[in-house]
């Protein structure tokens, strides 16, 4: 992805530092939480080749996550994204436009989000498309666990599951023992 005009902030929330980049025509990239703010900087500049303008925050973003920590998700769903951000069509894309859509406060297995993407025995590229998503909380990844209720991975950086747990506790979602119980599966099995 070219980066000519995309701009770079960090900003603090609850749980950590995060770093996002952004274009006019949407937001082409999120970190989550880290420790430092000069480690979520590092890890916006690798992930966007570090061709970015410092210092301009997103209309909206810092609001938006802040809202989330609120329990509110009204506005991490309203962002725009940049065009393309999502991927080429197919099964990738889809699995992350059906992540955008498991409410706050439940989870989906990785087969739950295969088959929601259309191919119900995609559970492992379903992984992939959580580990490759560029605009995590925006698009919940860590809504996605193990369909046996573990939290199973997260590319969260060290801290991963710590950050994963973090999460989905602040939205409401019991974890234990690495565990979600079924009661947060959004419905008798699954979320649709």
């Amino acid at each position: 992805m070219n980066t000519d005009g995309q701009y770079g902030s960090v900003f603090k929330m609850n749980l950590g530092w995060m770093a996002a980049s952004w274009c006019e025509a949407g937001v082409c990239r999120v970190i989550l939480p880290r420790e430092s703010p000069e480690l979520a900087w590092r890890e916006l500049e690798q992930e966007t080749g570090g061709r970015l303008l410092r210092g301009r925050a997103h209309p909206g973003l810092e609001a938006a996550v802040s809202a989330w920590e609120d329990g509110d998700d009204a506005g991490l769903r309203g962002l725009v994204l940049q065009a393309g951000v999502l991927g080429p069509s197919g099964f990738q894309r889809r699995a992350l436009e059906a992540m955008a859509r498991i409410p706050r406060g439940q989870v989906i297995s990785y087969a739950g989000l295969a088959r929601a993407a259309g191919n119900p025995r995609a559970a492992r590229a379903a992984g992939g498309a959580c580990r490759s998503n560029p605009v995590p909380l925006v698009i919940p990844c860590h809504r996605v666990i193990a369909s046996s209720g573990d939290l199973g991975g997260f590319a969260g950086g060290r801290r991963a599951l710590t950050l994963k747990t973090a999460l989905l506790e602040r939205e409401g979602v019991t974890v234990s023992g690495r565990r979600v119980p079924r009661e947060f599966w959004g419905g008798s099995e699954e979320w649709p």
